[in-house]
């Protein structure tokens, strides 16, 4: 568990590298999500991405696109969705959490740090 989320009338969904993820020959792990712009499975430093929303189906969506699309994109894209948040754990173990959040998000992992 990465941390505790208050939710107030309101749905999540998460998104991840961990989620049907398939185990290479090398025992790399391949990830099932397919970016579409490279038809190639998503490489990037996101390792999860917990999204907030209005609707379970929205956040489910937006999760996906964050995860495939990466922080930086992701974080443009959340300014698309008015209502819309997410918290993003890197790879490097560190995670990054929508300003809004703030006060509704508590880090408990051991070894993870907020960036902002």
């Amino acid at each position: 568990m990465l941390g505790v989320l208050l939710l107030e009338e309101q749905a999540c969904a998460s998104a991840g590298m961990f989620q049907n993820s398939v185990m290479m020959p090398d025992g790399s792990l391949c990830p099932a999500v397919i970016d579409s712009r490279t038809m190639r499975p998503v490489d990037n430093d996101i390792a999860s991405v917990t999204v907030v929303y209005g609707s379970a189906l929205g956040a489910s969506v937006l999760a996906r696109a964050i995860l495939t699309g990466g922080r930086v994109d992701g974080e443009a894209l959340l300014y698309e969705f008015p209502g819309s948040a997410a918290i993003i754990a890197m790879k490097d173990n560190t995670v990054w959490i929508s300003p809004s959040l703030k006060g509704r998000f508590a880090l408990r992992a051991d070894g993870f740090t907020l960036m902002n």
